[in-house]
């Protein structure tokens, strides 16, 4: 399993800040020309590594996406691009107007489209500026880390029962699967465990994987995790193993397999004991 060059500049920041900001579009695509879910399924994003871009929903056979290594919009309809437009130097307005203008011509209802509602990173773009163009070196590596997370949390998908398909979550930006012991209950009372990856956040500023039992316990001090993993407390609950470790691991491939066996049976032992206390 090959991993990317691992920086902590403040550039892959940017980039990744660009990155979510910019992916709202083909979120949006699926949110203005698809029946709500209580799910919000129609507005989430899944990796296409052929592309290497994150596509939307498809809609009528069209799917709209954004690649990551050269921060690009594109309208598909399977193999064809039907429209496609730069990130840099457009402002989230002209790419709505651009992407309504596109799914018009290829035969969709008009409709505005319908802006994001969740909330986004701090960045010039919720000025209504223009993005700036990114490091391409940066955006290579996020597109890396995108490819390496599909793989390996799509295997873990395939491996656990009740995990769901491996989506990409536009409000937080993260790639994970989400594996279900109650699916007839509702998502807040139904016992779960989530894998994924976050390229980065406001609170860990590296690509992390990470591990999240629910219900989270209150008062509790898991083993201790493989790889330099450790149990994070401060505002969420879940195993962390962050990227700058995996990359300087020897063997990452085993790293990251024993991170995840330990992390996940772990997690998986303690949302199944809720049974018996609740």
């Amino acid at each position: 399993m090959s991993l990317p060059t691992f920086s902590r500049s403040a550039e892959l920041v940017a980039a990744r800040v660009a990155a979510h900001h910019a992916a709202a579009i083909p979120a949006e695509f699926g949110t203005t020309w698809l029946e709500h879910d209580g799910g919000f399924v129609f507005s989430s994003l899944l990796w296409d590594d052929a592309r290497g871009a994150l596509v939307g929903q498809d809609v009528q056979g069209m799917r709209a996406g954004l690649r990551l290594h050269d921060l690009r919009w594109f309208l598909w309809r399977g193999d064809e691009v039907l429209a496609q437009r730069a990130v840099a130097g457009s402002t989230l307005a002209e790419a709505r107007a651009w992407l309504r203008s596109a799914a018009v011509a290829a035969g969709l209802e008009d409709k505005d489209v319908e802006s994001a509602t969740w909330e986004m990173p701090a960045a010039p773009v919720l000025d209504g500026a223009p993005f700036t163009q990114s490091s391409s070196a940066d955006l290579e590596q996020l597109s890396r880390w995108f490819r390496f997370a599909a793989s390996a949390i799509e295997a873990v998908a395939a491996a656990q029962s009740g995990a769901s398909t491996t989506r990409v979550w536009p409000h937080h930006f993260d790639i994970a699967t989400l594996i279900t012991l109650d699916p007839d209950k509702d998502a807040e009372e139904a016992r779960s465990v989530g894998v994924g990856l976050s390229p980065g956040d406001g609170g860990i500023a590296e690509p992390y994987v990470y591990v999240t039992p629910w219900p989270a316990p209150s008062d509790w001090v898991g083993p201790e995790l493989p790889a330099g993993g450790i149990w994070h407390t401060e505002g969420w609950f879940g195993a962390v193993l962050r990227g700058g470790l995996l990359v300087d691991s020897s063997d990452a491939r085993a790293a990251l397999g024993a991170f995840l066996d330990q992390a996940i049976d772990t997690s998986l032992t303690l949302v199944r004991a809720r049974a018996s206390s609740d």
